[in-house]
């Protein structure tokens, strides 16, 4: 879906300012969104190109064609995830003649203050540190409104709080992986829509992942005339959201949408032809699907649990049973089990959560273990899933709780700031722990740092995080898995995998949902002598950004990265891998387009190959059918394609068991 024609291409127009010349499409791009922002009836608009295709670059073009005379007080803000803050550093640097350079204010680095703010062309932070102002603003402004001599005046808060002060204007504000505030009920999607900026963008490679819904976050972010408010949107494409036989309403409906993003969204995929070529050549990319064998022992353990999930779901659908979150941890088991045993005596032991009404305890087991379905419960008690790509507090091994207080680590900060204030899951103990690892509390963190100078798969535990009250801090379970934890029928493919490719001295993405999955790997790609970095929602972010440099490293002996699929997923540029091994298959594929997009993209000169290893006749099989029809839901909309568009429900979960609802 466009607003330009590709067609109408007539040169390469790139800003002399930049060192290298704008790919076709990225010139029609800026193009648009220069024609945008002279309409003034229009405040900006969603650049949703495919991932890999070079939003950032067209972005900074947009930057320079359209800065500001350098006295002006108005910077560009961009924000964007943790992960790629530096990223946009060093583009915006190293995409720049230098007797042009842009003057940079990284709030990752630098302290924001108003003076260096106006002083800024281009001011970079992240969602996090934005939702922390904006709550603190909102404080200092009740405590000025309960004083009747109103001792802080607008001249104070502007400088106390220099994005979000009553005088802080700037030039545009741009959002990257803007998907993250899809959920319009966020305190970040909220925070980011207050940001006052004369033009608005948004970059997303996936501006719908799971239904009409999640364009309510960049509608109000926008600013859209009459959809702003996301109960309004809500309500006037409710219908879509539907997926019970089509009616004259439905219609309707979509066409109003299309007709809306037809408006203010350009979107090209890897496909699109300019003048009849491709948009870009690309290496080719092959997906093939590496079928894995279970034990007999692991076999045995799925089945028992699939009975389990059958008896539950089946209850759910005859309306015998109301605690549909149930249903969704017995699906977390399975998924788990066809990875490895022990992710699964995890989830048995996680359910002893305390302050928790049952209905929820099985979506608390989900986020504890990763990102998941995106059901109604999920959202509304996670205010963090949205927001952060590396799944800091959903790792098997953390679980985060607001009101932590002042952490000695700075690593925590992001999270503590995604935290809901009086959130249920700020507030309980989530027990996790397998029989031969040890048991940890949320105030008990210790981080493994990989050092490039230690042999493969070496450890060395760091400083843990002063723990709150009594709370002890325990060693990580590392230890625990070299001495009692066996390998699994996927792990042993995915090394047989490995070891021909390692033949070829070609790198690879090893993508896993489960954080604990890629340390049992660590052990037997450890065991093989392959070197190997990690990237993970663990890692501060200057070990994250140093594991991505080890990887991508001309001379770098790095051959593998092990990555938390939500972690991996955002705009990191991997081309220096031409493999990818998908551990375990995600609900929605556009979370794994975005992981393969990281490898597949421009700079790629390799053939790349995907190995997706799933286990045949297991739920991993419903999982993939289920992707390729949220991926025709998703599509239609945005291609035009009358089809309805909706998150996972009851009758999916009765699917993916194989059980019937009459």
């Amino acid at each position: 879906m466009s607003t330009d024609s590709n067609s109408e291409w007539k040169g390469n127009e790139s800003p002399p300012e930049m060192t290298d010349a704008l790919y076709a499409h990225q010139a029609i791009a800026l193009k648009w969104m220069q024609g945008v922002e002279e309409d003034k009836s229009r405040k900006g608009g969603i650049l949703a190109d495919a991932m890999g295709l070079g939003k950032t670059i067209t972005a900074l073009a947009l930057i320079l064609t359209r800065l500001p005379w350098r006295s002006s007080t108005s910077p560009t803000l961009v924000v964007a995830p943790v992960a790629l803050v530096n990223q946009w550093e060093r583009e915006a640097v190293s995409k720049i003649k230098p007797e042009y350079g842009l003057r940079i204010l990284n709030t990752q680095k630098t302290k924001c203050t108003l003076e260096r703010l106006r002083s800024s062309d281009l001011v970079l932070t992240t969602y996090g540190k934005l939702r922390s102002e904006v709550k603190a603003y909102d404080e200092a402004a009740d405590r000025e409104s309960d004083d009747k001599g109103s001792i802080l005046g607008d001249d104070y808060l502007t400088r106390k709080f220099p994005i979000f002060g009553p005088d802080s204007m700037f030039h545009r504000v741009i959002l990257d992986e803007a998907h993250l505030i899809r959920n319009a009920d966020t305190a970040t999607a909220k925070a980011v829509s207050r940001v006052r900026a004369e033009h608005r963008w948004c970059l997303t490679g996936t501006p719908m992942m799971n239904s009409v819904d999640d364009l309510a976050g960049l509608m109000q972010f926008l600013q859209v005339e009459s959809y702003s408010d996301p109960k309004v949107f809500r309500e006037a494409f409710r219908t879509l959201q539907r997926r019970q036989g089509e009616t004259s309403s439905d219609h309707v409906a979509l066409e109003k949408l299309q007709a809306l993003l037809n408006g203010m969204m350009l979107r090209r995929t890897k496909d699109s032809l300019v003048d009849g070529s491709p948009i870009i050549s690309l290496p080719i990319k092959e997906e093939v699907t590496e079928h894995v064998v279970l034990s007999d022992h692991e076999e045995v353990m799925y089945n028992n649990i699939h009975l389990e999930a059958q008896q539950h779901v089946s209850n759910l659908l005859h309306g015998t049973s109301k605690h549909r979150s149930t249903s969704l941890s017995l699906l977390l088991r399975l998924r788990q089990a066809c990875c490895h045993p022990e992710l699964y005596a995890i989830s048995r032991k996680s359910s002893r959560v305390k302050n928790y009404p049952v209905e929820i305890v099985g979506d608390v087991e989900q986020r504890n273990s990763t990102d998941t379905p995106r059901g109604d419960l999920v959202d509304h008690h996670n205010d963090v899933r949205h927001e952060y790509d590396d799944g800091l507090v959903g790792s098997n091994h953390n679980v985060g709780e607001s009101n932590m207080g002042e952490s000695s680590d700075k690593r925590f900060q992001e999270t503590n700031e995604a935290i809901p204030e009086k959130s249920t899951v700020a507030n309980t103990i989530v027990e996790s722990g397998c029989e031969t690892c040890v048991k940890r509390t949320v105030d008990s963190r210790y981080e493994m740092q990989r050092s490039s100078d230690s042999s493969p798969g070496e450890h060395r535990l760091r400083e843990p995080v002063i723990a709150k009250g009594n709370a002890r801090p325990q060693p990580q379970p590392m230890a625990y898995l070299q001495q009692s934890c066996t390998s699994s029928a996927k792990i042993a493919k995915c090394m047989n995998i490995m070891r021909d490719i390692q033949a070829t001295g070609e790198k690879t993405i090893i993508f896993s949902q489960w954080t604990l999955l890629l340390d049992l790997l660590e052990l037997q790609i450890s065991k093989a002598m392959i070197k190997f970095c990690r990237y993970d929602g663990s890692m501060r972010s200057v070990h994250r950004d140093k594991a991505v440099d080890d990887f991508t490293a001309a001379d770098s002996k790095v051959k593998v990265i092990l990555m938390s699929l939500h972690a991996g997923n955002a705009g990191l540029n991997l081309a220096a891998a031409s493999h990818i091994i998908l551990m375990d298959p995600f609900w929605n594929p556009f979370v794994e387009d975005q992981a393969i997009g990281r490898a597949h993209r421009m700079g790629q000169t390799k053939k790349v190959k995907v190995h997706r290893l799933l286990v045949k006749g297991t739920i991993e099989d419903r999982i993939v059918e289920l992707q390729a029809h949220k991926r025709k839901q998703v599509d239609g909309v945005l291609n035009q394609d009358a089809v309805h568009v909706g998150a996972l429900n009851t009758n999916d979960l009765g699917f993916l068991l194989d059980v019937s609802s009459r």
